[in-house]
């Protein structure tokens, strides 16, 4: 491995860094690698090139029902940046065919950008919920007057689905779980599949070389800050949305033998069962409460000044963060 093709085990021994092993991060980086396989040596150079992770699994796809309109699917991957116009390109693609039920396919989205997710939140949201509270950031008593939201608001390729079906796992979170819970006071919602992460909490960066006493330590602390609650002050699902109630809930399995967007995979089958039939199969269906959240400026601009209880004149340099 490397220039010098060094072994495994010589570079673990001297500690090789990353970019020693595979180069710098940067468009046209070679790297050779031999790999030994049976009684040969294979050898191979791999050029390094910037790739652009689509924001969609597959595009929107429109799945016929016999007497009634569409249901749309989508899938979105992660709440990157480019997902914006994507996002508003599948609700127009909903909106000419006439689509009141969605299924919206979570189950490995682990966040990413609020920016993004409040361009959903009004995308899905936005006529139905124009000017009302859709998150809110939430700290504690001492630090009430830096809670912060913002409101639905409808943009030009909004529209107003009916009922929507999230597909969840264990690994949908942040940003995934900001926006069911913000919508859940508007639309009918339903999850499918498996339980949420529960990730309602958000941090800030605290970076002591900026206390005098500490200006040597470039140690950065990344300190649990603040809550996410909904519209309505909703939050505090710490053990995923459905445990924390509120949600029709039904259970499906994520079935790897499928494609995403298979009327036949298991959790999307579920998906449409409960959009065809207004319920889950009789031995899946289970209801609890669920809490509610509001929505987050792009980069939290709003950044507190806060002090150290063991320093109160030396101020952290703050850099909300939350994924």
């Amino acid at each position: 491995v490397g220039n010098g093709f060094e072994t495994i085990a010589q570079l673990s021994q001297r500690q090789a860094t990353t970019a020693e092993v595979f180069g710098a991060s940067e468009a046209g980086v070679e790297r050779g690698f031999r790999v030994r396989k049976a009684q040969s040596v294979i050898e191979v150079t791999l050029t390094k090139r910037e790739l652009v992770t689509p924001p969609l699994a597959t595009e929107p796809l429109l799945l016929e029902r016999a007497g009634n309109t569409p249901v749309g699917y989508l899938n979105l991957r992660s709440f990157i940046s480019t997902a914006n116009d994507a996002l508003a390109d599948a609700t127009q693609v909903f909106r000419d065919a006439g689509v009141t039920d969605l299924v919206i396919d979570l189950r490995y989205n682990g966040g990413g950008l609020v920016s993004v997710a409040d361009t959903m939140l009004d995308l899905l949201g936005g006529l139905a919920a124009t000017g009302q509270d859709s998150w809110r950031i939430t700290h504690n008593d001492m630090h009430s007057d830096e809670d912060f939201g913002a409101v639905f608001a409808a943009l030009e390729t909004s529209m107003e689905p009916l009922r929507i079906a999230f597909i969840t796992t264990g690994g949908t979170a942040s940003a995934s779980e900001l926006v069911i819970n913000s919508l859940a006071p508007h639309i009918e919602v339903v999850i499918i599949g498996e339980d949420t992460l529960g990730k309602a909490v958000g941090q800030y960066a605290f970076d002591q070389s900026q206390v005098t006493e500490w200006a040597s330590c470039d140690t950065r602390l990344r300190l649990i800050a603040f809550q996410i609650v909904n519209g309505e002050g909703n939050g505090g699902y710490y053990n995923g949305l459905v445990s924390s109630g509120g949600f029709t809930f039904c259970p499906a399995k994520d079935d790897l033998t499928r494609n995403f967007g298979d009327p036949e995979e298991s959790s999307l089958n579920a998906a449409l069962g409960w959009l065809n039939n207004g319920f889950c199969s009789a031995n899946t269906a289970t209801t609890s409460k669920v809490p509610r959240l509001r929505r987050l400026d792009d980069n939290f601009e709003k950044t507190p000044r806060w002090h150290l209880a063991e320093l109160p004149d030396a101020p952290f340099g703050l850099s909300p963060w939350v994924q």
